[in-house]
């Protein structure tokens, strides 16, 4: 994980040094933003589960010049998602409810294009620093005796970022939309790049976000 703060601090630095060499030619744009959010969590040895859920939050974007500009902010995500995992030779299943809170840190470089007065196109590529704040899992286990023994599986509500799911992601994304004026309507792609399951088999679980929503720049 320390690798991975490494290259936020070293973007930060470099994006703050950028700003300062052409702060005369540079300007702030500050934009609210809402939208929906598909996270999606799978892997070797962990169920696969679709969450659905909300975000909103706030970007900053130093304009330089010639369309492009770099972004950054904050969003605060909360998304849901249900997983059955059952034993067909035993006739046995656990039904599994999850909420995610989680925040979202982008660094992003973006290229805009005007195609018809205040029309224009937009596309953005970056890292974002994805850092769990809880994730409660309600467990209903209809097993028996002999199989909750052999699973180590009872029913009751457990934050998986205290033991199971590393509460921090490193992902690369890209994605683009439109823009009329100062609103915005995009979508886009973040991809996990390491694993965030701990567990003593090195079973692999990763997540993905894909993300649509709306912006009014100030």
């Amino acid at each position: 994980m320390n690798k991975y703060l490494k290259v936020l601090v070293a973007l930060i630095f470099t994006a703050c040094f950028a700003v300062d060499i052409h702060a005369e030619e540079i300007k702030t744009t500050y934009r609210i933003e809402a939208g929906y959010i598909q996270p999606y969590q799978f892997g070797e040895g962990y169920r696969t589960t679709y969450f659905h859920g909300g975000k909103i939050g706030a970007t900053v974007d130093f304009d330089i010049k010639y369309g492009m500009s770099i972004q950054t902010g904050v969003y605060y995500l909360m998304a849901y998602g249900t997983n059955s995992q059952s034993y067909p030779h035993l006739s046995e299943y656990v039904d599994y409810s999850t909420t995610m809170y989680q925040l979202d840190i982008p660094v992003r470089f973006s290229y805009t294009i005007k195609i018809w007065k205040d029309l224009s196109l937009f596309a953005f590529a970056g890292p974002t620093f994805n850092i769990g704040l809880a994730m409660p899992e309600k467990a209903d286990a209809h097993l028996s005796q002999i199989t909750e023994q052999m699973t180590g599986i009872h029913s009751g509500t457990v934050n998986l970022y205290k033991d199971e799911v590393l509460p921090f992601n490193f992902m690369l994304g890209a994605g683009g939309g439109i823009q009329w004026k100062n609103y915005r309507l995009q979508a886009g792609y973040d991809f996990g790049m390491h694993n965030i399951y701990r567990n003593p088999y090195n079973h692999v679980m990763k997540q993905w976000n894909w993300f649509t929503s709306f912006s009014y720049a100030f």
